[in-house]
């Protein structure tokens, strides 16, 4: 790659640095604003207004998930740079063409390797705090279920006298 080349890439990736440090900054302001405003209660609220409020906290979550994960590629991209070995492929080592760096400075992957990287990391930002079902929580999860079951029967059932008797005594 050409003087040049890199010298217009890297200035790319430090615009594209600054911009995510003011996106992520910007919302972090955002959020502080929001929790300023913020009421006491949900009581009174519209439903509506409460799936919209929620709409916001996600939209925003996955915003600065976003924006995180790109100021990191950028700051590795600009490492990269730094070490010498920016431009290569990470994946099969070949070099990376310029027009696909001027695209996408920030990439480490090639035409050929950048889809499988892309595919697994693409999901929700609500993924990131839910637990995936194992063992432990199965077990748990049913004993819950046994325990409120036990209370729910001490308080009698809503079968009636009938349905314990033998259907040929009638």
């Amino acid at each position: 790659m050409k003087e040049k080349e890199l010298q217009f890439l890297k200035d790319e990736l430090l615009k594209m640095k600054k911009e995510y440090e003011t996106a992520l900054s910007d919302n972090e302001k955002t959020k502080e604003d929001a929790a300023d405003t913020e009421e006491l209660s949900n009581t009174g609220n519209h439903p509506g207004d409460q799936g919209t409020e929620l709409f916001e906290r996600q939209k925003n979550l996955t915003l600065d998930q976003h924006a995180s994960a790109k100021l990191d590629e950028v700051k590795e991209a600009l490492e990269a740079i730094e070490e010498g070995n920016y431009g290569t492929c990470d994946e099969c080592g070949r070099e990376i063409p310029f027009e696909r760096l001027e695209i996408m400075p920030e990439t480490k992957y090639c035409v050929d390797h950048a889809e499988d990287k892309n595919r697994t990391q693409d999901r929700p930002a609500e993924e990131d705090v839910t637990s995936p079902l194992n063992d432990k929580n199965t077990s748990d999860k049913e004993e819950m279920r046994q325990e409120a079951w036990e209370t729910a029967r001490d308080h009698g059932t809503s079968n009636t006298p009938a349905d314990y008797e033998d259907p040929e005594d009638y």
